[in-house]
């Protein structure tokens, strides 16, 4: 198994200044790489696997349900 990337390294070290005084707190982010990708990295949108579709609708799922939970637990807190 191997490690992150350096880009991602590179990342990591840029974001730390503001991952310690809690700049991201209450903020939602996701990502996924392309390391188990059907599709060939070099062709265009056209040649996109349908696996990599379906994967990629399914982390809009759930980050669409986690930010209605984040939204609901807000509009809880506020009244």
């Amino acid at each position: 198994m191997g490690t992150a990337s350096a880009a991602f390294h590179s990342f990591a070290q840029a974001s730390s200044k503001r991952w310690f005084p809690h700049a991201w707190v209450d903020k939602l982010a996701a990502g996924f790489t392309n390391a188990g990708a059907q599709s060939p990295t070099d062709a265009g949108p056209d040649a996109v696997h349908r696996s990599d579709i379906a994967t990629a609708e399914h982390l809009v799922a759930r980050v669409a349900r986690q930010a209605a939970i984040f939204r609901a637990g807000r509009a809880t807190l506020a009244a």
